[in-house]
């Protein structure tokens, strides 16, 4: 699931995931999307179900955060979102149904970004 656009942010480079693709997604892509002023990066991938979806943002998580709580979490249709900060950076867990993503960038911007991602 690569999209060109979202919002006022273009896709900048993209390559294969092989972190995701070594987890068991069936694709799996980095780019990074940049607007007029800030930039994010993102892993996107598909899942056979999504039930790896939710453990592979989930492992994601806390690979990088612990036992730590989200600052933010939201329902999403047919998944969640989990959003976490450290040293002003900001790290976006989500998956909806076979999908997941991973957005880390400007606290603000991966809100931004996050907020136009189509639904």
């Amino acid at each position: 699931m690569l999209f060109r656009s979202v919002g006022p942010y273009a896709a900048a480079s993209t390559t294969t995931d092989q972190t995701a693709l070594d987890a068991g997604a069936t694709s799996a892509n980095s780019a990074s999307y940049s607007s007029a002023k800030d930039t994010v990066d993102t892993v996107s991938a598909e899942w056979a179900t999504a039930e790896e979806a939710e453990a592979y943002v989930k492992a994601q998580a806390a690979a990088e955060f612990g036992t730590q709580a989200a600052r933010v979490t939201s329902e999403l249709p047919s998944g969640y979102m989990w959003y976490f900060m450290k040293d002003g950076t900001g790290y976006l867990y989500a998956y909806q149904g076979r999908f997941t993503i991973i957005v880390t960038g400007e606290q603000e911007a991966v809100q931004e970004f996050f907020s136009q991602f189509p639904a």
